[in-house]
Parts: C-alpha cells; structure tokens; sequence
C-alpha cells in the first residue's frame, strides 16, 4: 500500500471501526433492555451515544481525511430535489403499509406493533428522537458509510447494499428481526434517492417527515 492509498485507507478503517463496530456494540447493549422504549433515560442515553459518533466521524473526516462537508454530501438542495425527495418519502409510506399488512397476516411482530411503546413516552422526547435520529442516522448510514465504501471499492451499488444491510442490522436490537427487515425495506427508496441525488440533507428532511408521521402522532 502506497502512502496516498494509506492516508485514505486507514482513516476510513478507524471511521468504520467507530461508526459500525462500537456503534453496533453500543445500540446491542442498549436494545437488549426489552423495557427500553419505556425507559426515557435509556432512550435519551442511546441518541446521545449517536452524536457522538457523529462528531468523533466528523472529527475523522475534517481533521484526518482533510475532507469537507461536502465529502458526505452535506450541501444545499433545490427544488427539483425536494420532489425527488417526496417521491422517495410516498414510496417509503407504500412500502411500509404493505409490509405492515403483510407480516401482521402473519402473525409476526411488526413494526407497527412495536410503536405502540411509544405511548409512554413523553411528547417532547419524541421530538427529539425523530430529529436527533433522522440526522444522526442518515449522517452515520448514507454519508459516511456510502461514501467511504464507495472510496474503497468503487462502486455506488455494493456501497449503497452495504448500507442497506448494516442499517437494518442495526435496527434488529430495537425492533426485532421482522420489524428491521421492515426499516431495511424502507431504506431502499432513500438510499436509491442519496445515490441519485448524493445530497444528505435531503434524506435528511425526508427521514424526519417519516419518522414524525409514523411516530408523533402517538
């Protein structure tokens, strides 16, 4: 290995040892508590822990990489966007509902079925989780991950399943193995946006629309 390749290898391995391998410990643990959606502290601990990560990544990236915001697809987003966006956002909602009926005729645990702990938690706190997750998520997942694996192998598509799978991975602690392969499904048509559009803040607002829907009302 040259030193040019070095100097973008081994940063990106230090990212992903934090962004996956830490972050994937640190949801696990947290998720393991069958009571956590009722715990508020644990809930506020868990997005807390998130943010971190993302400014230890960001830290990675400006002070490491030498890289900008703009290397995650962190810039501005027009019109035209907005509704590709959108599009990606009623897909997302079809999907869901279609896998909600689907795995609910089965009997399995779904998605919406796990929600219904959010009833217990105070109004303002979700608030926060669906923004606080919405970017945080979409900063670790779509920006960094696509993008590194993209730099190591050179290919937006094994880059955007990757992301794909670790996502819904990560989700298995919270929503189970039926409710994450729902949010793995739900993935797809953002992922597909962020690959054709490669701005995150886009992903970002459509994320928080999605959640907020799904899960303020409650």
């Amino acid at each position: 290995m040259n030193k040019k390749n070095s100097n973008i290898v081994y940063p990106i391995v230090v990212g992903f040892t934090i962004s996956i391998v830490l972050n994937f410990l640190i949801n696990l643990y947290i998720g393991l508590n069958p009571n956590l959606l009722d715990d508020n502290f644990r809930i506020i601990l868990g997005q807390i822990s998130n943010w971190v990560i993302v400014v230890i990544l960001l830290s990675v990236v400006f002070f490491w990489e030498k890289n900008s915001l703009e290397s995650l697809g962190i810039k501005k987003f027009n019109c035209k966007d907005l509704i590709w966006g959108f599009i990606a956002l009623i897909v997302g909602f079809i999907i869901f509902f279609i896998s909600d009926v689907f795995v609910n005729s089965l009997d399995f645990v779904s998605q919406s079925s796990e929600r219904v702990h959010f009833l217990s938690i105070p109004f303002i706190i979700r608030i926060f989780m669906v923004f606080s997750t919405g970017i945080t998520e979409e900063i670790i997942f779509r920006g960094y991950l696509i993008e590194r694996t993209n730099i190591i192998t050179n290919s937006l598509i094994f880059s955007s399943i990757i992301s794909i799978i670790v996502f819904t991975i990560f989700h298995i602690p919270f929503w189970g193995i039926i409710g994450a392969l729902q949010v793995g499904f739900w993935a797809i048509p953002i992922t597909i946006l962020y690959v054709r559009l490669r701005n995150l803040p886009i992903c970002i607002v459509i994320h928080i629309i999605y959640d907020a829907i799904i899960l303020i009302p409650f």
